[in-house]
């Protein structure tokens, strides 16, 4: 029997592999290398994003159906976890007497005002980032009464920005663990304070809270008086 010898442009199966993982290989690299840069940036400067205008109208020519509805459940949850902040925030603000403002835990602790300032500096450039590349700026710790309704203007800002339809450039997932979550910390960090300095407030198994996306404002649901306590 008389065999053909094997021809020279057939390419060996192992061949094909070893391009195939070379090139995956090299594709992971630049991706690391593009994320490690855009890590180094700050948040509140991240540029926006560059889009190709053709790639951009393709796809905004096609229905995507699955993906707008994901993002409106993603815009949706935020828009409660703003409300979540309100609630919480608003109730360690709700009855604090005047002197709780300058309160002071050791010489080297800021002050409930420090901390409220600090947190109305957190939500004013996460609502500036979801319109587009946003600056860090210090707010003087002015009154109480003052810091109070910037932290809910700020609030109503950010609600504003996620229940609209224009479109946000900032990656959500960032953007929630940035300065957005920061402010959580520190509103538990005045509820702390407020039973340190004698002025405590109830605590509440807040799972059982009337919060509601959009409702941001000082005016929240009164706590039901049976998940409260001392």
């Amino acid at each position: 029997m008389v065999h053909a010898p094997p021809s020279r442009y057939k390419t060996p199966v192992n061949s094909i592999v070893v391009v195939g993982a070379t090139a995956l290989a090299f594709g992971l690299l630049g991706i690391a290398g593009v994320g490690m840069q855009e890590a180094s940036r700050d948040f509140a400067v991240r540029p926006p994003l560059v889009r190709l205008p053709q790639v951009k109208d393709a796809f905004a020519a096609a229905p995507r159906p699955g993906l707008e509805n994901h993002l409106n459940e993603t815009r949706q949850f935020l828009r409660h976890a703003t409300a979540t902040i309100a609630y919480r925030g608003s109730k360690t603000l709700r009855g604090a007497p005047p002197e709780f403002a300058h309160f002071k835990a050791s010489p080297t602790t800021r002050t409930p005002l420090e901390i409220l300032t600090h947190i109305g500096d957190l939500l004013e450039v996460s609502a500036a980032r979801l319109r587009g590349p946003a600056k860090w700026k210090e707010a003087p710790p002015d009154t109480w009464e003052r810091q109070s309704a910037r932290f809910h203007a700020a609030l109503a800002s950010i609600d504003e920005a996620l229940a609209s339809t224009a479109e946000i450039d900032v990656p959500l997932d960032k953007w929630y663990q940035g300065p957005f979550a920061d402010a959580l910390t520190h509103v538990g960090q005045l509820a702390l304070l407020r039973r340190m300095s004698g002025a405590p407030m109830k605590g509440e198994a807040y799972f059982y809270a009337d919060i509601r996306p959009g409702r941001v404002g000082p005016d929240q649901a009164a706590a039901d008086a049976k998940y409260e306590f001392d």
